[in-house]
């Protein structure tokens, strides 16, 4: 990845830190103990128009692995 894009990347996080505070809490309390092999995680997006998409996924081990670098990616922003 181009360091620059990187750069703008983590001050993209930070921003949406600051806009939504709570999306970022309960991720990082997922990424604590909820996310593991077997589990299945819903996402579901409501459009100003009551369209509505809905998608899961179930976690495999090399998720897990993911979620471990994105902890760690965290840590230094």
């Amino acid at each position: 990845m181009n360091p620059a894009n990187t750069m703008k990347l983590f001050a993209e996080f930070q921003r949406f830190r600051s806009d939504h505070p709570k999306a970022v809490s309960f991720l990082q309390s997922l990424a604590k103990d909820s996310v593991e092999e077997g589990s299945l995680i819903e996402m579901k997006v409501v459009s100003p128009s009551g369209e509505e998409k809905l998608c899961n996924l179930r976690i495999l081990d090399k998720d897990v692995a993911m979620v471990e670098l994105l902890k760690e990616l965290g840590k230094q922003a």
